[in-house]
């Protein structure tokens, strides 16, 4: 596995997106952003090659997840994968869903690495 992919374990992984969530949470609230409607939201993943990407894109999709970008392997193979959504924040932040697409990752060698939505 690439270095810039080494990872906790789970559970530590999850905490940490648990933490990361709240602080988002709380500061798209200060914004006004209304937590309870469905928005675009980015979900970002970084995989150690194209067919562990390739992977985690079918298995995301047995999960219904169906919007997804797939990039070129940097310099030490590392690809990422953005899977687009429109779900509520709310939604994007509970703790079932987190769990989910961290295994989801992790079971192919990859990361997690939180979600984003563009607030105008």
């Amino acid at each position: 596995m690439s270095p810039a992919l080494a990872k906790p374990d789970v559970p530590s992984e999850l905490e940490g997106h648990r933490l990361r969530n709240l602080a988002i949470v709380e500061r798209l609230r200060g914004m006004g952003v209304a937590l309870d409607v469905a928005r675009d939201i980015d979900l970002h993943f970084f995989l150690p090659g194209q067919l562990e990407a390739d992977t985690l894109v079918e298995s995301l999709k047995q999960k219904g997840l169906e919007n997804f970008e797939v990039g070129s392997p940097d310099d030490s193979g590392v690809v990422s994968v953005t899977a687009k959504v429109l779900l509520p924040v709310e939604a994007v932040v509970q703790g079932d869903f987190i769990e989910s697409l961290v295994r989801a990752a992790w079971l192919v060698g990859g990361v997690h690495d939180g979600w984003g939505t563009s607030v105008a």
